[in-house]
């Protein structure tokens, strides 16, 4: 089975051939986002650096493990630090947006407000901090990120200089106790020897132990536990001490008091040392924060960015008015020119039947006309939608009209297409409500007029519209002949049918040759018409039918929709496609001729149903010349 794909000039040619959907798209797309872009509030940003400064010498040495360098995850905590509440809070008070007399709620929603505008990042590996804030007001902007790296320098500031105070405090609290502890010492120290008069063989032992441990302490910051000197040390020491055990009681306590007067110095010592580097820091008043740029008004808003949009918007605008023309191509059931339908499904054009408006104005008035058509459809009775196909039917119309001259060109070009007499054709569609039994209905109804004896037969066992449209009994018809019930004479209706039908009788009596004109309904329902249809009688009844009849024209459902179109497709001498433009999507209608081609139908052309004389201008003149040679006022006979 063939299949049908698109290049890249098809879709080129699609493209071209919507250019106004595309232009429109594109020019709408452009407007709606100048629009939108300057309905947008401006926004601007300003941004200011900080810098994290080392701290060194005796200042950071008195500051301890508060001094030093801002490493990377201290900056990463000092960021959060800047973005948050607290700090936001501080901006807010000293831009005088809050006063202490506002109440909390105010207060914390204005700093919520300043916080969700400051955004904070590091600056690669470095030690500085870029502070960015946003805002609709420019002078705003700037003023805001100024304050909040001067409040955040401040804050550090003070914070440095809070904990060098506190530690000086602390060291001067602690060098009080052990001055008192050591004064203490020395003086139970001088009582015991005055009291005892030993020979102070304890306190010399205590100092040697005091030294031997003290020693141990700093090579055991060196080496190993197993390391000679490690090992010689320990002995010593545990020599010192036994031999200390080995002295008097006076002695022990003397060592106690000469080791507890040199811890007590040791450590006077140290603090004393730590005083002074604590005020050493309180004194130096480092920045550990400096601000290395302040930011300026910004000019220029960040967003919306106009160029950018405009931009974005022309390319969103190309490819939405593209895709629309290809989506409006791939909707559009019609197919647009006769060249169209013969360049796409490869067959000729034998027919162009007109809408019938402006006749059908004529006879019951424009405004009826515009009333039925806006009407929705299933307000319309089933008898009213019968009328309305009736008075499509040639019965109503002069045999000089534009309508009945566009028929005669469709029988004409069948004639010369099939080359041969007594010839059975179909008309079928690709899909519903295409208009392909009123248009056979008319197709034989013209033969007729021109004295060729004419068989319409209606082969549409789906939903039969033929006997409804002339006023005639279903049955008995098509299939009580098939199966052998009844013999096709007995069922074939001619005018006398005509005249006792539902028909305006003025109508029928008007209409010449109406007596060349013969109709098979078609009969039952069966079950399944496909089987019926398969019948070999069917084939035997069209030889038998081409000896009485010149032409003989089948009405079948929809190809699409069922498959007895394909059937008696390859029984007949030629198949007629009609399509009316607007109803099918091409994509069916191309299907519908490619299930005929399988059934290895002869498909003599299409007839192009409903259309508009504005759609065939410029170039179909001889559409105008139908009108130039029919009667001046075509649309009734009389």
């Amino acid at each position: 089975m063939p299949e049908y794909g698109m290049n890249l000039h098809d879709y080129w040619r699609i493209i071209r051939r919507r250019k106004g959907i595309v232009i429109f798209t594109l020019f709408g797309v452009l407007v709606f986002t100048y629009i939108f872009t300057s309905l947008q509030t401006p926004v601007y940003q300003a941004q200011a650096t900080v810098k994290y400064e080392e701290e060194t010498g005796a200042g950071a040495a008195g500051l301890g493990a508060w001094g030093g360098f801002y490493g990377g995850e201290l900056i990463a905590s000092e960021i959060s630090v800047i973005a948050s509440r607290p700090v936001a809070r501080m901006v807010a008070f000293r831009l005088a947006l809050v006063t202490d007399k506002s109440p909390s709620e105010e207060v914390e929603k204005t700093a919520e407000r300043i916080q969700g505008k400051i955004k904070a990042e590091r600056i690669g590996e470095s030690n500085m901090v870029r502070i960015t804030t946003t805002s609709s007001d420019p002078k705003e902007t700037a003023l805001l990120v100024n304050n909040v790296a001067e409040i955040y320098r401040q804050k550090r500031s003070d914070d440095r200089n809070r904990r060098t105070r506190e530690l000086r405090e602390s060291v001067e609290g602690h060098l009080s106790q052990v001055t008192l502890k050591l004064k203490q010492t020395e003086e139970d120290l001088k009582n015991f020897r005055e009291k005892t008069r030993t020979v102070g063989l304890g306190g010399a032992l205590a100092s040697k132990l005091l030294d031997l441990k003290a020693k141990l302490d700093d090579l055991g910051k060196k080496y190993t536990p197993e390391h000679p000197e490690i090992i010689k040390l320990k002995r010593q020491i545990e020599s010192t001490e036994a031999d200390m055990k080995t002295l008097p009681a006076e002695e022990i306590e003397l060592a106690r008091l000469t080791r507890e007067l040199r811890v007590n110095e040791e450590l006077y010592n140290l603090l004393n040392r730590r005083l002074k580097e604590a005020q050493i820091a309180e004194a130096d008043r480092f920045e550990p924060v400096s601000i290395v740029n302040l930011a300026i008004m910004p000019t220029a808003p960040i967003r919306p960015n106009k160029p950018l949009n405009m931009s974005l918007g022309g390319i969103l605008g190309l490819i939405l008015g593209m895709g629309l023309a290809l989506v409006t191509e791939n909707l559009d059931t019609s197919i647009g020119t006769i060249e169209e339908v013969e360049s796409y499904l490869t067959v000729s054009v034998i027919g162009v039947i007109p809408r019938i408006a402006s006749m059908e104005r004529r006879e019951i008035g424009a405004m009826r006309v515009v009333f039925d058509r806006i009407r929705p459809r299933r307000e319309l009775s089933r008898a009213d939608r019968l009328t309305q196909l009736r008075k499509q039917l040639m019965f109503y119309y002069s045999a000089k009209s534009f309508y009945a001259e566009a028929y005669n060109t469709l029988r004409t070009n069948v004639e010369f297409a099939l080359k041969s007499k007594n010839n059975a054709c179909l008309f079928t569609s690709a899909g519903p409500l295409e208009g392909k039994t009123i248009t056979s209905a008319n197709f034989a109804v013209c033969a007729a007029e021109t004295g060729i004896r004419t068989l319409l037969v209606e082969a549409d066992l789906r939903k039969p519209t033929i006997c409804r449209l002339f006023g005639l009994q279903r049955e008995p018809g098509l299939t009580d002949i098939l199966t052998g019930n009844v013999n096709w004479r007995e069922v074939a209706k001619g005018t006398t049918d005509f005249l006792l039908g539902e028909l305006e009788l003025e109508k029928v009596l008007r209409t010449p040759g109406i007596e060349n004109l013969k109709i098979i309904t078609c009969g039952f329902i069966p079950p399944n018409p496909l089987d019926v249809l398969g019948l070999e009688q069917i084939s035997n009844l069209i030889r038998e039918w081409k000896n009485e009849f010149d032409l003989i024209v089948f009405d079948t459902p929809p190809i699409l929709l069922c498959a007895d179109g394909m059937v008696l497709g390859a029984k007949v001498d030629g198949v007629i496609l009609v399509y009316r433009v607007g109803r099918m999507a091409r994509g069916g209608l191309k299907r519908a001729k490619t299930q005929l081609d399988n059934a290895k139908a002869n498909i003599v052309g299409i007839a192009l149903n409903d259309i508009r004389a504005s759609e065939m201008e410029p170039r179909y003149g001889y559409y105008y010349a139908y009108k130039y040679y029919a009667e001046k006022k075509p649309g009734v006979s009389a």
